[in-house]
């Protein structure tokens, strides 16, 4: 059975870093402090920014559930608020509001940061809880969100077609095209949103004889390859279309790029 996503309860939400009590704050500052020639830095300064930022969250979100239940206690030491009873009344809560699968994660991300903040508690109960939380966890099937590509293509033309005999302002028009032929060939030429976005005509969006190709270098890919791929030959009349009438209507005569992706105003 698909677990149904449920809607997060009235107030929630991560509780500031500079609210939190003195020695969470302090500690979770000096786990986080870089290592500086010979010096070496704190449990957490070898995480990348983003896991950090996770973790801060993380935490914040269970400081704020510990405040709305007046449990807080603002004198406690660096992660001592993280106990059993504590734990039984999140893992409660968060079970109302959130999939099984973010509990989990939740109560998981829990322990690394109490670990980075308190390396000396024993946390066997925790890792525990956390076993039958990852036993429990009923991920939500995504094929029912799969669409195929003759479906998104068949989408992009449809609404290149109603730009093309809808009476709307010209700007309407133009923006509708646009939008269609960025579904068709996206669905096409499946290229990460980033270098889609950041295609320019004449250099990663070019044409040779008469088929127009999509050409990325090997410092534009993830994966530092080269990636040319040919543009299927029944979206040429849709993108001669787009670059003579519709792009120059977006730009308003201001184009000052060579983005192929323009918005209102000439902006790439």
């Amino acid at each position: 059975m698909k677990e149904r996503k449920k809607a997060p309860g009235p107030g929630v939400h991560s509780l500031p870093e500079g609210l939190w009590p003195a020695a969470d704050r302090a500690a979770w500052q000096e786990a986080r402090r870089p290592s500086v020639r010979l010096q070496r830095g704190g449990a957490a300064s070898h995480l990348r920014p983003v896991v950090q930022y996770d973790l801060t969250k993380r935490y914040g979100l269970f400081l704020d559930f510990l405040s709305r239940s007046g449990r807080l206690d603002m004198s406690a030491p660096a992660g001592k608020q993280v106990s059993p009873e504590h734990v039984e009344g999140y893992v409660a809560e968060l079970k109302q509001r959130v999939s099984s699968v973010t509990v989990y994660g939740s109560i998981q991300k829990l322990r690394r940061f109490v670990q980075l903040v308190a390396p000396d508690r024993e946390l066997g109960w925790l890792i525990e809880i956390e076993r039958e939380l990852y036993a429990e966890r009923r991920p939500r099937p995504k094929w029912d969100r799969v669409v195929t590509t003759d479906v998104l293509v068949e989408a992009g033309r449809t609404l290149m077609a109603e730009a093309e005999i809808t009476k709307r302002p010209k700007l309407t028009r133009a923006r509708m095209f646009r939008n269609g032929f960025m579904v068709a060939l996206l669905a096409y030429c499946p290229i990460r949103l980033r270098n889609f976005a950041d295609l320019e005509i004449g250099r990663s969006f070019a044409k040779e004889d008469d088929t127009w190709w999509i050409v990325l270098t090997a410092a534009e890919t993830k994966e530092k390859r080269e990636d040319e791929r040919p543009v299927p030959d029944d979206l040429t009349d849709s993108i001669e279309r787009y670059l003579q009438v519709y792009r120059p209507i977006l730009g308003e005569g201001k184009v000052k790029t060579n983005a192929l992706w323009l918005a209102i105003g000439g902006e790439p």
